[in-house]
Protein backbone atom coordinates (compact mmCIF):
# COMPACT_ATOMS: atom_id res chain seq x y z
CA UNK A 1 0.00 0.00 0.00
CA UNK A 2 1.37 3.25 -0.87
CA UNK A 3 1.38 6.12 0.99
CA UNK A 4 -0.35 9.40 -0.02
CA UNK A 5 2.33 12.17 -0.16
CA UNK A 6 0.78 14.67 1.95
CA UNK A 7 -1.34 12.49 4.82
CA UNK A 8 -1.03 8.83 6.53
CA UNK A 9 -4.00 7.14 3.87
CA UNK A 10 -2.78 4.83 1.39
CA UNK A 11 -3.72 6.42 -2.39
CA UNK A 12 -4.29 2.86 -3.86
CA UNK A 13 -3.86 4.38 -7.02
CA UNK A 14 -7.19 6.26 -6.65
CA UNK A 15 -6.81 10.68 -8.30
CA UNK A 16 -6.33 12.99 -6.12
CA UNK A 17 -9.79 14.05 -6.06
CA UNK A 18 -11.20 11.47 -5.29
CA UNK A 19 -9.43 10.47 -2.17
CA UNK A 20 -9.91 14.27 -1.26
CA UNK A 21 -13.54 13.69 -1.62
CA UNK A 22 -13.14 10.13 0.76
CA UNK A 23 -14.29 10.86 4.21
CA UNK A 24 -11.39 10.04 6.97
CA UNK A 25 -13.74 7.84 8.98
CA UNK A 26 -13.20 4.11 7.94
CA UNK A 27 -17.01 3.20 9.07
CA UNK A 28 -17.87 6.18 6.71
CA UNK A 29 -15.29 5.06 3.92
CA UNK A 30 -16.82 1.54 3.97
CA UNK A 31 -20.40 3.36 3.57
CA UNK A 32 -18.84 5.43 0.40
CA UNK A 33 -17.74 1.63 -0.96
CA UNK A 34 -21.09 0.23 -0.30
CA UNK A 35 -22.97 3.05 -2.15
CA UNK A 36 -20.06 3.17 -5.04
CA UNK A 37 -20.90 -0.60 -5.03
CA UNK A 38 -24.46 -0.30 -4.85
CA UNK A 39 -24.21 1.99 -7.99
CA UNK A 40 -22.26 -0.41 -9.60
CA UNK A 41 -23.84 -3.40 -9.39
CA UNK A 42 -27.22 -1.42 -10.47
CA UNK A 43 -25.72 -0.69 -13.51
CA UNK A 44 -24.41 -4.05 -14.24
CA UNK A 45 -28.36 -5.53 -13.81
CA UNK A 46 -29.47 -2.37 -15.82
CA UNK A 47 -27.37 -3.34 -18.70
CA UNK A 48 -27.99 -7.12 -18.09
CA UNK A 49 -31.47 -6.75 -18.27
CA UNK A 50 -31.52 -5.22 -21.55
CA UNK A 51 -29.59 -7.76 -22.81
CA UNK A 52 -31.87 -10.35 -21.60
CA UNK A 53 -34.80 -7.92 -22.86
CA UNK A 54 -33.27 -7.50 -26.46
CA UNK A 55 -32.42 -11.76 -26.61
CA UNK A 56 -36.11 -12.71 -25.62
CA UNK A 57 -37.09 -10.13 -28.30
CA UNK A 58 -34.86 -11.89 -30.81
CA UNK A 59 -36.15 -15.48 -29.67
CA UNK A 60 -40.00 -14.50 -30.20
CA UNK A 61 -38.58 -13.29 -33.72
CA UNK A 62 -36.79 -16.65 -34.18
CA UNK A 63 -40.07 -18.40 -32.29
CA UNK A 64 -42.50 -16.46 -35.17
CA UNK A 65 -40.38 -17.70 -38.22
CA UNK A 66 -40.23 -21.39 -36.91
CA UNK A 67 -43.93 -21.58 -36.79
CA UNK A 68 -44.46 -20.12 -40.02
CA UNK A 69 -41.87 -22.28 -41.68
CA UNK A 70 -43.85 -25.27 -39.58
CA UNK A 71 -46.91 -23.96 -41.32
CA UNK A 72 -45.49 -24.14 -44.46
CA UNK A 73 -44.26 -26.74 -43.88
CA UNK A 74 -47.48 -28.59 -43.32
CA UNK A 75 -48.69 -26.89 -46.42
CA UNK A 76 -46.21 -28.77 -48.20
CA UNK A 77 -46.43 -31.85 -47.12
CA UNK A 78 -50.44 -31.90 -47.79
CA UNK A 79 -49.46 -30.86 -51.28
CA UNK A 80 -47.09 -33.75 -51.25
CA UNK A 81 -49.60 -35.87 -50.69
CA UNK A 82 -52.17 -34.73 -52.98
CA UNK A 83 -49.96 -34.68 -55.67
CA UNK A 84 -49.02 -38.24 -54.80
CA UNK A 85 -52.30 -39.80 -54.44
CA UNK A 86 -53.37 -38.11 -58.07
CA UNK A 87 -49.72 -39.26 -59.33
CA UNK A 88 -51.19 -42.93 -57.67
CA UNK A 89 -54.26 -43.32 -59.70
CA UNK A 90 -53.12 -41.68 -63.11
CA UNK A 91 -50.89 -44.58 -62.82
CA UNK A 92 -53.27 -46.87 -62.24
CA UNK A 93 -55.32 -45.25 -64.54
CA UNK A 94 -52.85 -45.75 -67.68
CA UNK A 95 -52.10 -49.46 -66.14
CA UNK A 96 -55.35 -50.32 -67.24
CA UNK A 97 -55.95 -48.73 -70.30
CA UNK A 98 -52.94 -50.18 -71.46
CA UNK A 99 -54.19 -53.17 -70.12
CA UNK A 100 -57.57 -53.16 -71.84
CA UNK A 101 -55.35 -52.15 -75.26
CA UNK A 102 -53.48 -55.39 -75.22
CA UNK A 103 -56.59 -57.16 -74.45
CA UNK A 104 -58.40 -55.32 -77.31
CA UNK A 105 -55.24 -55.84 -79.56
CA UNK A 106 -54.83 -59.92 -78.33
CA UNK A 107 -58.90 -60.08 -79.46
CA UNK A 108 -58.78 -58.81 -82.33
CA UNK A 109 -55.32 -60.67 -83.80
CA UNK A 110 -57.04 -63.75 -82.58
Amino acid sequence: MAEASGGGLPDFDLPEAVLSALPTDPFEQLDVARKITSIALATRISALESEVSALRLRLSERDDLVAELRAKLEALDASLGDVSDRLGRAQDEKYFELAYRCIQLWICSN
